[in-house]
């Protein structure tokens, strides 16, 4: 296989997860574990995997009742190994979800047992509490800021109208597997819809579209990006792609030969569908993380001269639009920003900064 389709470390990760390179490290993934860390603990996996359940479950019934394809709420997930962050791609998309799973603001209203919802001022959090108000597991929702959480709660109808979703009372077998898709779940970005389904310890993944089946099957499967002690079956037949996963007890593994060809297919994928979709990682193209501590650059940073910081990205080979990849800005903007205009609003400097991973 050509040395050209071995992809970094790093970018083997985004397309898992849909993060950019730079973001990426901030996590600094050691070389010596897992690419995606597995929940630690059976209440953060359980919670991830009813989660996923229950968006599952929201968007099956919106699409019956109303024949509504609801998109999915995830842009990318930030995966460690004692938590999860999910970049949202629109907080209107989580309507549907928070109806389902009925989080809650104060104990004066039932809801889901344990289950809070706790509003930042760039994030929303899900929390789940053990007696004490002690945090049993956490999600951290990216993207949606205090003012639209609170939107979104105010849309709520009380919650004892609604049945909860049994999958809060009573967690599959399958939920290891679960939390292993949701922290994966952007490999899914480009299809055009995805179904889940349970059946014992093992989970049924359908999809319309790309990615190509096979692909995915190699990196959950083979890579260093594979879902810890897990087989995986792919269909042969029908206009839908369908993959099982199986738990594996024991499994013999030998040293990851990575499955440069399935990489090589799903980053084409990313480049041809991904550009039109919001920001995308910027696979092979991470600043180095030397050009952040030369003088110039942190003078930059620190008076938030978002135009120098560019031009000095810019003088290392950085294009204008692997910036404004990274950034989620259009090319045009970061045009306009090199030509000196300035960046005074807090939510776009954020932006750019988580961006660039600064």
């Amino acid at each position: 296989m050509s040395t050209r389709l071995r992809l970094s470390r790093l970018s083997r990760r985004t397309l898992c997860t849909g993060e950019t390179v730079n973001t990426v490290h901030r996590f600094r993934v050691p070389l010596s574990t897992p690419l995606i860390p597995a929940a630690a603990g059976a209440a953060q996996r359980d919670f991830e995997a009813s989660l996923l359940l229950a968006w599952a479950d929201a968007t099956t019934q919106l699409r019956r009742t109303t024949g509504v394809r609801l998109p999915s709420f995830i842009a990318a997930t930030h995966p460690t190994g004692d938590g999860l962050a999910i970049s949202v791609s629109d907080p209107a998309h989580l309507k549907p979800l928070l109806r389902h799973i009925r989080p809650i603001r104060s104990d004066a209203v039932p809801g889901i047992p344990g289950l809070r919802l706790h509003p930042d001022r760039d994030f929303l959090e899900l929390r789940l509490l053990a007696a004490g108000n002690n945090v049993r597991a956490r999600i951290r929702l990216l993207g949606v800021n205090r003012r639209q959480a609170h939107d979104l709660l105010d849309d709520l109808t009380d919650p004892r109208e609604v049945p909860r979703s049994p999958h809060w009372d009573t967690m599959p077998p399958a939920g290891r597997l679960l939390s292993a898709v949701l922290r994966r779940f952007p490999l899914w970005r480009a299809a055009d819809r995805i179904q889940l389904g349970v059946a014992g310890e093992t989970v049924v993944v359908d999809w319309l579209g790309m990615p190509d089946r096979f692909a995915v099957a190699a990196v959950l499967e083979q890579s260093d990006c594979a879902i810890q002690d897990a087989g995986v079956r792919v269909s042969l037949t029908g206009i839908a792609n369908h993959i099982v996963l199986i738990p594996r007890e024991n499994p013999e593994r030998a040293t990851v030969t990575e499955p440069w060809a399935a990489w090589h297919v799903l980053r084409v994928t990313r480049t041809r569908v991904w550009d039109g979709m919001g920001p995308a990682p910027c696979l092979d193209d991470a600043i180095p993380p030397e050009e952040w501590e030369k003088p110039e650059m942190r003078s930059a940073l620190a008076a938030r001269e978002v135009s120098t910081v560019y031009r000095l990205l810019r003088r290392t080979g950085v294009s204008q639009r692997q910036i404004a990849a990274l950034t989620g800005q259009s090319q045009s903007e970061v045009s306009e920003i090199l030509k000196g205009r300035q960046v005074m609003a807090y939510d776009v400097l954020a932006r750019i900064a988580d961006g660039l991973g600064v």
